[in-house]
């Protein structure tokens, strides 16, 4: 069974300090046929910033970041009023 694509592009915030990797993961969803609208943030406050202004459908993040993991980012976003995706 073949499923359709989604009929609009799926949102992702990427918490990601390369850029090289950041165009390594746009690449293969877009290669697996995924259409992708990507936000890149470097920072925990641009992370938390962004979150609270913006929505998203999913959030790809990479563990190890200047100062900070993903699992602090996560504890971080707990605090917020809005529900993560």
């Amino acid at each position: 069974m073949h499923s359709s694509p989604p009929s609009r592009a799926i949102r992702i915030l990427h918490l990601e300090d390369s850029v090289l990797d950041h165009d390594l993961a746009a690449r293969t969803l877009r290669k697996a046929g995924l259409a992708c609208e990507w936000v890149r943030v470097e920072s925990l406050q641009d992370f938390l910033q962004t979150c609270a202004n913006q929505t998203f459908d999913i959030i790809l993040a990479d563990y190890r970041l200047a100062g900070f993991t993903a699992l602090d980012a996560w504890a971080a976003l707990q605090q917020s009023p809005r529900h993560p995706p």
